[in-house]
């Protein structure tokens, strides 16, 4: 059986996303958190912090190396997926950002 529940958030999940390998699961939570998934295990790999509002929508660059994320505190981070570090914030939104996605 290759089902599994994924626990972890102590919050709502608003988006997931595979990454481009499929070895890799990312959610993000009304928990302001960021959750990285190995889909073999389902192993908690690590958790991104630094939201200070719900995490909307989560996206894998095509080369997978980085991770988008929007949220309720109107900003977007880049996160580093292999160390988890926010490589970037961008702002200048004056409300939630409800989605991010990457043009392959």
């Amino acid at each position: 059986e290759n089902i599994k529940t994924l626990k972890g958030h102590t919050g709502h999940v608003y988006s997931v996303a595979f990454s481009p390998d499929g070895q890799t699961l990312a959610s993000g939570s009304n928990d302001n958190t960021i959750r990285l998934w190995n889909t073999t295990t389902g192993e908690n790999i690590k958790t991104l912090k630094g939201h200070t509002r719900f995490v909307h929508s989560v996206s894998f660059s095509p080369d997978g190396q980085t991770l988008t994320s929007s949220s309720s505190d109107n900003t977007i981070r880049l996160w580093n997926t292999t160390t988890g570090e926010n490589i970037k914030t961008l702002k200048g939104h004056w409300g939630t950002i409800q989605s991010v996605s990457y043009s392959p």
